[in-house]
């Protein structure tokens, strides 16, 4: 797997179509949700949209908001795959 200091730039791991579709999927899939967040004793929504997703056991905690992972949705499963592909490919090329 790349090291965490490299980045790659795929700009056609998914064609145009694909990336409609996606997009579309993800806004219908995702349970969006804005968060609240304490700041100096305020409370203040946060200023995005969110939504945690991933394995059971990756929990993520910030700014005192603990986000239990929702489970892969399809589409979320089908950029993870696409994406872990890329990783493999990288790791037994060079």
């Amino acid at each position: 797997m790349p090291s965490t200091e490299q980045l790659q730039y795929h700009p056609l791991l998914f064609d145009s179509q694909e990336q409609s579709l996606l997009m579309n999927a993800l806004q219908q899939e995702i349970p969006w949700k804005q968060e609240q967040i304490k700041l100096f004793g305020k409370t203040h929504p946060t200023p995005r949209l969110t939504a945690w997703h991933g394995d059971t056991h990756c929990v993520y905690k910030y700014s005192g908001v603990v986000n239990q992972p929702f489970p892969w949705t399809p589409s979320l499963l089908t950029i993870k795959t696409r994406i872990e592909s890329i990783n493999l490919t990288f790791r037994y090329i060079h």
